[in-house]
């Protein structure tokens, strides 16, 4: 399982504000975007103020359950 920060040259913190814009732009709170994902709440918000490592098997697993471009995630550009 890669850290996504390893592969591309994008800050954490641009990654998670990202990750934070798209979770609010389909509507979910936190909590229930953590339950969502599998995750604690805690780590997803630690991943949106940049202070933990988005793997790539997050990211994918993001695409399939939610409508959010992995694409704008890393790179900040809409298709």
């Amino acid at each position: 399982m890669a850290n996504i920060h390893t592969l591309i040259d994008t800050p954490l913190e641009a990654l998670g504000a990202r990750l934070r814009e798209e979770r609010m732009r389909l509507g979910f709170e936190v909590a229930d975007f953590a339950l969502l994902m599998g995750e604690e709440e805690a780590a997803v918000v630690l991943m949106e103020m940049g202070l933990r490592p988005i793997t790539t098997s997050y990211l994918e697993l993001l695409e399939c359950r939610t409508e959010v471009s992995i694409s704008y995630v890393l790179t900040g550009r809409r298709q």
